[in-house]
């Protein structure tokens, strides 16, 4: 595991690991691809596997006494991938490193295997999904703090702690991105704002 720009540690596909030993660093992370240098060249381009994104906590089901089944967090945290897949379980100091999913909860998580989720919840399992393959296609899945995936209808994300883009669950996202990337560019640095991208022309809106 090596570590990529801004501390997020990275796996690599096990077909390039006989090169990290003359490799300097890796840098640019650009979709799934990092760029590779040796004596500061770049060499050649290293595919990520299984790069950490984000973090859901995990729940138990329990049957309720009206007979329906429900979900109860049972504390854990694990680490999933862009494409769903559970790396490992996280502490609470891991956690920081990664995005932190709100409103969805992974049921019976194993390791190694897709994320399960409530069939009532399998909407919004998917929407999550595509955000996160659009934000690393977007390269700023580094910059994204938090997503809240309460409704079904839209998704909510938060860059840097202090920027947050408010989206339908349906729309093109990548589209919807760069949008939301251009507006970053001309908030202050130090600027909090709650941003509408729910329509054809993005807006701001009261951040309760």
């Amino acid at each position: 595991v090596w570590v990529a720009p801004k501390g997020r540690p990275v796996a690599l596909s096990s077909d390039f690991e006989g090169v990290s030993a003359a490799a300097d660093t890796f840098f640019n992370p650009v979709g799934n691809l990092l760029a590779v240098t040796v004596n500061g060249e770049v060499t050649d381009t290293v595919t990520l596997s299984q790069a950490p994104v984000a973090v859901l906590p995990a729940a138990t089901v329990v049957t309720t006494e009206e007979g329906e089944e429900a979900t109860v967090e049972n504390g854990d945290l694990w680490i999933i991938d862009a494409k769903g897949k559970l790396l490992e379980k996280a502490d609470e100091s891991l956690a920081l490193q990664y995005i932190s999913v709100a409103g969805l909860q992974v049921i019976e998580p194993k390791q190694g295997e897709t994320a399960q989720v409530q069939p009532a919840c399998q909407k919004r399992m998917e929407t999550l999904l595509s955000l996160l393959q659009a934000l690393e296609n977007r390269g700023i899945v580094g910059e994204i703090t938090h997503i809240d995936s309460t409704l079904s209808t839209e998704v909510s994300l938060v860059y840097d702690g202090r920027i947050t883009g408010k989206l339908l669950s349906n729309t093109d996202f990548d589209r919807k991105l760069q949008i939301f990337q251009e507006i970053v560019a001309l908030t202050g640095e130090h600027e909090y704002r709650t941003v509408n991208l729910k329509t054809d022309v993005a807006y701001d809106s009261p951040s309760v």
